[in-house]
């Protein structure tokens, strides 16, 4: 099996390809790529916004950002943050109706900004499931969808599973080929040929990369949607609200539209929120006529 798989991604494979052709499950095929990679072999992985994960051997050794191939000139992704696996209001409960959302509307992307576990931080223990059995929590209620990808970054709370036992959380969930790692509070990634910027506070350690490069910010942590000059607030996919003005539950719905150089040039930002059932609660325009930067 293991040369068949390197025969296949030496030719270029999709996951679903490779799923096919060794008889095995995406995930399954996702734990046999990473054994291999802890064998030595270097995999390079290319994402489109139709959800497609492409496989090949690396042959770029520069730190360069994940980049998702565009296909059209709109792309549309969910933006979830803060699902705090580990705690009993976590948003793993509305994960289902979220894929639901996604699968109906046709979008392939998703982005997770910090704090997809509960971690160490804060609560006392007894509210709280310990580590391994937030990660197995994790493994058990996320769904898996065909044709869906995750771009994930990790916040203080999952930080806090590293500073506490050593444990870097990032390997294990990375084990699903849908999950793709955006590292630890700062994260970047090209939509086209523009750089997209994630952000969430760790407080326990600084992170060494800055976001000066990027065409807009997308922020977790604060548990609060909200929008300010070229930073965009993602709020806590909760199954119950911490605020009585229900900006702090809920996801983004994001449509980029993209010039003729795949630069971003407009964004539609539709923010729902969790009550019996998702309800758009606003809409906001952002255009980009220049290329934005600032530091935070």
């Amino acid at each position: 099996m293991k040369d068949l798989i390197l025969k296949e991604i030496e030719q270029g494979t999709t996951l679903v390809n490779l799923a096919n052709v060794i008889g095995k499950t995406e995930k399954q095929v996702g734990a046999l790529l990473r054994m291999l990679e802890n064998d030595g072999y270097l995999f390079e992985r290319t994402y489109s916004d139709k959800g497609d994960i492409t496989y090949n051997f690396k042959t770029n050794f520069s730190d360069t950002p994940n980049r998702i191939i565009t296909t059209s000139n709109s792309v549309r992704a969910v933006v979830l943050s803060d699902l705090h696996v580990g705690i009993d209001n976590n948003g793993l409960e509305v994960m289902p109706n979220i894929i639901s959302y996604m699968k109906n509307n046709n979008i392939h992307l998703a982005f997770i900004i910090g704090d997809l576990f509960e971690g160490l931080v804060g609560r006392k223990k007894e509210s709280r499931l310990d580590v391994k059995d937030q990660i197995q929590q994790f493994f058990k209620s996320f769904p898996y969808e065909s044709g869906i990808i995750f771009f994930v970054l990790y916040g203080n709370h999952d930080f806090s599973i590293y500073q506490e036992e050593h444990f870097d959380v990032r390997k294990k969930v990375s084990i699903r080929p849908d999950m793709i790692d955006l590292g630890y509070g700062i994260g970047r990634i090209y939509l086209g040929n523009d750089l997209i910027g994630f952000k969430h506070e760790l407080i326990l350690s600084k992170p060494d990369k800055n976001l000066d490069d990027v065409k807009l910010i997308i922020s977790g942590h604060s548990h609060r949607f909200d929008v300010h000059d070229n930073v965009i607030v993602s709020p806590a996919l909760l199954n119950e609200p911490f605020y009585e003005d229900m900006l702090s539950c809920g996801f983004l719905d994001m449509t980029f539209k993209l010039d003729e150089e795949s630069m971003i040039e407009e964004l539609k930002i539709k923010h729902f929120v969790l009550l019996d059932t998702f309800k758009q609660a606003s809409e906001i325009y952002m255009p980009f006529k220049t290329k934005v930067k600032k530091k935070i």
